[in-house]
């Protein structure tokens, strides 16, 4: 069997490319923060559905812009819709792999501000996942998502994981 040296290179290269492309995409979901590591690469992609107290649904997907989109518009880390009307749809937020979240010690959590939703009260929208460490959860187990101030378009949905525990 003969390969051209040309074809070789080229393989060479894509298997070159293929494995920068995955180391990339994977470091783009783990941070260190104060010698904490919060390291999201097993579940990036993965979907969590939440609710809040008045009925509106929330679709957050880890690390990406997987949530799909509000009226055709760009694709979404995090939407808002209510099941009564189809029509309503937020843009809460989007994935950017350049936020690193904050780490608080005190009660293990760590908590990224996406400050990029759409415009709301004069405002953008502003979506806050907080990953709390919790040995007991193998993957992710989410609570409602709540809005401090009802209106002030600030969106937390804590996450409870033993991603976000140290060691």
């Amino acid at each position: 069997l003969f390969v051209h040296p040309t074809m070789v290179t080229k393989v060479s290269s894509f298997i070159v490319f293929a494995i920068l492309f995955i180391t990339r995409a994977y470091s783009q979901c783990s941070w260190t923060v104060g010698g904490q590591t919060l390291d999201l690469s097993c579940v990036s992609g993965q979907t969590i559905n939440s609710k809040d107290d008045t009925g509106h649904v929330f679709l957050y997907t880890v690390c990406s812009d997987g949530a799909g989109a509000c009226d055709g518009g760009n694709q979404l880390m995090c939407k808002q819709t209510l099941p009564s009307d189809t029509s309503l749809c937020y843009e809460i937020g989007r994935w950017n792999a350049q936020e690193s979240p904050t780490y608080d010690a005190d009660t293990k959590t760590f908590e990224f501000q996406y400050n990029n939703g759409d415009v709301c009260q004069q405002q953008v929208r502003n979506f806050v996942p907080q990953f709390i460490c919790d040995e007991s959860i193998n993957g992710l187990s989410a609570g409602d998502v709540y809005e401090p101030g009802f209106g002030g378009c600030s969106y937390y949905l804590p996450i409870r994981t033993k991603y976000a525990c140290a060691g």
